[in-house]
């Protein structure tokens, strides 16, 4: 049994960790890409793109736990099977477009206090100053609550 040609394994299966490994620093220094179009949300990173139909969507939950770290869960149906994906979303996202754009509720979790986006409504029903403004906008942009 000829085993001369297997010492080239040694090199190729420590370069595929290596590859591996440099491409997930890549993705991590690349951002995620979500764009909100009428029919559907198109979810872009690096050289794969995801395109949600809105009316597939059967919930989306968005959990802050920081200015800076802010994950939307969407779970939705793609060819009668049912899926969930995960993004994280840029601190100076809109959110408010993006709960006014879908067609389910969306439900807010503050990671950092343990409540949902209705017990925040209603803590802040007598202090809103703008009437009408979604608690949401208290989330995008630069600060939190």
């Amino acid at each position: 049994m000829p085993l001369a040609n297997l010492w080239w394994l040694t090199v190729q299966i420590p370069g595929l960790f290596v590859l591996f490994f440099a491409m997930s620093w890549v993705y991590r220094a690349i951002p995620e890409r979500i764009s909100v179009f009428e029919d559907c949300l198109l979810i872009q990173h690096g050289e794969t793109a995801v395109r949600i139909e809105k009316s597939s969507i059967s919930a989306a939950r968005i959990v802050v736990f920081a200015d800076d770290a802010i994950r939307l869960r969407i779970w939705y149906t793609y060819k009668d099977h049912k899926k969930c994906n995960a993004f994280g979303l840029p601190s100076n996202f809109d959110l408010a477009a993006l709960e006014n754009a879908l067609e389910v509720p969306l439900t807010v979790y503050d990671g950092r206090s343990g409540t949902t986006h209705n017990e925040i409504q209603g803590n802040q029903e007598m202090h809103r100053s703008s009437g009408g403004q979604s608690t949401l906008h208290n989330y995008s942009s630069a600060g939190t609550r």
